[in-house]
């Protein structure tokens, strides 16, 4: 995985040699993007743990890819208006089907802006390539594969979620959409925002592998991360592998499928 800044990004939109995708939803592409950006928000279906369920998320990251409108020769580049969830989420939806040309855009469009690039609200036009996914399995995890690595000395379950998400206290957001409360076993807990700048930058790779490492998250191990839907545990698996993690798995479906295997253990505090 790399970072791009904008410089670069715009000059090698300039020779057709990268392809920018805005993550954002429709209705922010639609009031300005960078200029030639196709839209592509990455959070159309989330997975569950069954075969079905999985199909049916495979064949939509096909569809996802197809619509990009690639030939496997550019640089995808992905953003969102900082560094934040979903670009992340394009980011492993990409490397996930095998397409191992793709970045983000350092500071996103927020950072695009201040740099003096323009941007535009027309609608990119890009014709679909059938893309045929080469899936790298090693990148992602379903509730069972996290289920058996819990006690493992070779692997640490990521929990980036909120505090009260970790403990299962908190009775907001998601008390009626999840049906149990709490996390998986043994998991490691650190909030995802602890890995960004006050600016929505990531922080450096020294400073990711100190904070991680203070929790014992160390690069000699695999490590699956999750949340509630995808979109928080993207953005550790990024800076994870932007700090030199090589083993990291994505549980994309993360705690609110998990939750629903009622044959799964959950552990909370008293």
């Amino acid at each position: 995985m790399q970072f791009v800044d904008s410089d670069w990004l715009a000059a090698h939109l300039a020779d057709g040699s990268a392809v920018a995708v805005d993550c954002r939803t429709p209705a922010e592409y639609t009031v300005g993007h960078i200029p030639g950006a196709v839209s592509g928000n990455p959070l159309g279906v989330s997975p569950t743990s069954n075969p079905e369920g999985e199909a049916r998320f495979r064949a939509y990251v096909a569809e996802y890819m197809t619509g990009l409108g690639v030939t496997g020769g550019e640089t995808l580049v992905f953003y969102a208006n900082t560094n934040e969830t979903v670009d992340a989420r394009g980011l492993w939806t990409a490397e996930f089907a095998g397409y191992r040309n793709a970045a983000l855009l350092v500071g996103g469009l927020r950072r695009w802006v201040e740099g003096g690039h323009p941007t535009e609200a027309t609608p990119a036009v890009r014709t679909a390539v059938p893309y045929t996914p080469q899936w790298d399995e090693a990148a992602y995890a379903n509730a069972d594969d996290t289920a058996t690595r819990v006690g493992s000395d070779d692997a640490v379950l990521l929990d980036v979620r909120s505090e009260g998400e970790y403990t299962g206290s908190s009775s907001g957001r998601y008390a009626g959409v999840n049906p149990r409360l709490g996390r998986v076993p043994r998991s490691v807990w650190m909030e995802w925002t602890e890995l960004s700048n006050a600016d929505g930058t990531y922080k450096s790779p020294e400073e990711i592998r100190e904070i991680l490492a203070a929790r014992g998250v160390t690069p000699d191990k695999e490590v699956v991360t999750y949340c509630q839907g995808g979109g928080r545990a993207a953005h550790a698996y990024a800076a994870l592998k932007s700090a030199g993690f090589g083993r990291v798995r994505h549980y994309v479906g993360s705690f609110g499928d998990y939750s629903r295997r009622s044959e799964l253990p959950i552990a909370t505090d008293e």
